[in-house]
C-alpha cells in the first residue's frame, strides 16, 4: 500500500479506535474517523483470535489487497480487524465484506458496483 494510504500514527489509530463510528459483519469490523489530511488512509488490526502468525499474516495480506482494490470515500482513516469469519475466508470473501461494510458505512466510493464475481463455470 503506498504511503500515503497508511495509517500509521499510534495516537491516531488510537482516536479512530475509539472514537470512530463502527460497522461489522462476519468477517470484518470497521471504525472510521473523518480526517484533514485528504486522502482515505488504512490501518490494519489483526488479533491473535484468529491463529497463529502464519495464519494472522496471511489474513492480513488479505485484508490489506482487498482494501487495495476497492475505493473508498477520500477524507477518512479506517482501521479494518479482522473477525474470526476471516480466518477461513478467500480474497473473494474478504472483497465482498469489505465491500459491504463500506456500503454500509456510505464510504464506497462507486456503491453501483457492488454485483458479486460471477462464478466461473467449467464445461
Amino acid at each position: 500500500m503506498e504511503r500515503r494510504r497508511r495509517l500509521s500514527d499510534e495516537k491516531r489509530i488510537s482516536a479512530v479506535s475509539k472514537e470512530g463510528r463502527r460497522w461489522y459483519n462476519a468477517q470484518l469490523g470497521l471504525r472510521a474517523l473523518p480526517n484533514q489530511e485528504g486522502p482515505t488512509r488504512y490501518a490494519f488490526r489483526v488479533g491473535k483470535h484468529i491463529g497463529k502468525a502464519v495464519e494472522r499474516n496471511r489474513v492480513k495480506r488479505l485484508i490489506r489487497e482487498a482494501a487495495r482494490s476497492v475505493t473508498a470515500r477520500e477524507g477518512w482513516d479506517l482501521l479494518l480487524t479482522a473477525r474470526v469469519g476471516a480466518r477461513t475466508s478467500d480474497f473473494r470473501q474478504i472483497t465482498s465484506a469489505l465491500k459491504d461494510v463500506l456500503a454500509r458505512a456510505r464510504l464506497l466510493e462507486n456503491p453501483a458496483a457492488i454485483t458479486e464475481p460471477k462464478e466461473n463455470i467449467e464445461q
